[in-house]
């Protein structure tokens, strides 16, 4: 079959037709859910601006635009100038890019503290919904980069934020986002984060069974004094002290893991002072070190560990190890957020303002995946927003009304038409 270039006439219609079909499926389900009236009632103190629009639809026009794939704020002129979009969502009219400039430019350091608080509640909830019986918070932090003149210099040595996060890497769920400079150590706020989680958890689902997994930056006396309560697995900091403790274990101590490495389970302490320690159990893995230059294996070892006070009845030593290292999955939550969710678009000059703009891409990334869950056959709840987006959002539909009714019509061959309905009609029910 050989291939030719045909001529293509354009012309503009006043149809009603949009390419964003499918994201009227989840302005329905944020719009009939406790999210949407929640999120009215905790910014209902805010003053509407010129343009009439209250905080909450200014909000969820934010993060339909994020569904959508915009980046910048300028980028609402698509949804905006978008009838058929506007009528099948039953809007008429959405805030502009200066509508969303000026809101976004007067937030102040309450309205930020109101947003964390709500979102950790918003989380809060979905588990209690659930009945969850267990749980495991992941803590960590991840650089977004960005110019603007509020940021500060990374240790990568560029300028940028660095957001801290309590996550729960199985169920894709981001319960706390600490907004943070870039410059912000990362030890900081770890245990006040972990706290606050942590009561409201208990708080809202009494008996709830938490665990928490943390990399060396949570190796501080304080907080493995305050989890001692719960369960935890966190990396230990390898010093000289500790590296010749481990090289006295004795023979018999090692377990083999593979013809290279080792795993043992030793007590050893972490202390704030000479008079103030904690025993904890230390899983500890030796690996023999490989000589490039010689090409064996030489009798000489390096050492990682990690300290838990997991009974060896629940989990044994590479067990422990394993669930440690499940951890590096919540990796593929910060790229999500950052590729698919617009996170390092900060729209503001303004420190808060663009610590409220993280809030917005939290809420949109918990309630895409909790709508996803919802809506979708099992095999699709792997998907990544930027696949759904193709499959579903970005579809283009033909608007008719034929009595009272309006009709999307959908292209003939569309290979998710099946999908597709099924989502539409669950949107209407109350789903979160």
């Amino acid at each position: 079959m050989s291939l030719k270039l045909k001529n293509v006439k354009l012309e503009k219609t006043s149809k009603f037709i949009t390419p964003y079909a499918g994201l009227g499926i989840l302005h329905n389900v944020i719009l009939g859910s406790y999210f949407y009236s929640d999120l009215c009632t905790t910014f209902n103190y805010m003053k509407k601006r010129n343009r009439g629009y209250s905080p909450a639809e200014k909000i969820l026009a934010h993060m339909e635009l994020i569904l959508s794939g915009g980046e910048a704020l300028s980028d609402i002129k698509m949804l905006e100038n978008d009838n058929g979009y506007k009528k099948i969502t039953n809007q008429k009219s959405l805030p502009k890019q200066n509508t969303f400039t000026t809101f976004y430019n007067s937030i102040t350091k309450d309205d930020y503290d109101k947003y964390e608080d709500f979102n950790i509640e918003q989380a809060i909830k979905y588990y209690k919904k659930k009945h969850a019986k267990m749980i495991t918070l992941d803590i960590d932090s991840s650089l977004s980069f960005t110019e603007k003149k509020c940021a500060e210099w990374t240790y990568e040595k560029k300028k940028g934020f660095n957001p801290m996060y309590v996550v729960d890497e199985k169920n894709k769920i981001i319960l706390l986002a600490k907004f943070r400079n870039g410059n912000a150590s990362p030890q900081s706020d770890i245990l006040e984060s972990l706290e606050k989680v942590i009561s409201e958890l208990k708080k809202a689902i009494p008996g709830i069974k938490i665990y928490v997994r943390i990399d060396s930056a949570g190796y501080q006396y304080k907080i493995v004094k305050y989890l001692t309560k719960y369960n935890f697995v966190i990396r230990g900091d390898l010093n000289v002290a500790k590296r010749k403790e481990f090289e006295l274990i004795h023979p018999k101590e090692w377990k083999k893991i593979d013809d290279k490495s080792d795993i043992c389970r030793i007590t050893t302490t972490i202390s704030s002072g000479p008079s103030d320690f904690i025993e904890v159990d230390a899983i500890v893995k030796r690996e023999k070190v490989w000589s490039k230059e010689e090409g064996y294996l030489m009798n000489t070892y390096t050492y990682s560990y990690v300290i838990t006070n997991i009974s060896k009845y629940e989990m044994d030593e590479l067990s422990i190890l394993n669930y440690y290292n499940q951890r590096g999955n919540g990796e593929n939550i910060f790229k999500e957020l950052k590729n698919d969710f617009a996170l390092n678009n900060f729209p503001s000059s303004e420190y808060y303002a663009n610590g409220f703009y993280l809030q917005v891409v939290v809420s949109t990334y918990n309630i895409f995946q909790i709508s996803k869950t919802k809506l979708f056959k099992k095999e699709w709840h792997k998907h990544r927003l930027k696949t759904i987006r193709y499959y579903i959002i970005n579809i283009a539909g033909y608007i008719v009304r034929s009595g009272r009714e309006i009709i999307l019509k959908l292209f003939e061959n569309y290979a998710y038409y099946k999908e597709f309905k099924g989502a539409l009609e669950l949107s209407y029910c109350a789903l979160l």
